[in-house]
């Protein structure tokens, strides 16, 4: 079964503080995101911010697929790094 919606971690509930960063759809086989674009005036910071959601990821699929982290990791920035090269 395919989750479609989610959950807000516990931590981020409690905090009143919490920002929202973005969002993220696939919808018709696309991606769709909405960004706050207000957070950090230097771009770079939104790298740093992907390149920590990409370590997120490879740690949740390492957990649940029992591969090493350091596999899923290095995958995870080979493509990232054919999407930019490819421009769309």
């Amino acid at each position: 079964m395919v989750v479609t919606k989610l959950a807000v971690p516990p931590a981020v509930k409690e905090h009143p503080e919490s920002l929202e960063v973005f969002r993220a759809w696939l919808c018709h086989r696309r991606l769709y995101i909405s960004v706050n674009t207000e957070l950090w005036e230097d771009p770079a910071a939104y790298g740093l911010m992907l390149a920590d959601i990409s370590q997120h990821v490879a740690n949740a699929l390492a957990q649940a697929s029992g591969k090493p982290r350091e596999v899923i990791s290095a995958s995870i920035a080979s493509g990232i790094l054919a999407q930019i090269e490819d421009g769309d």
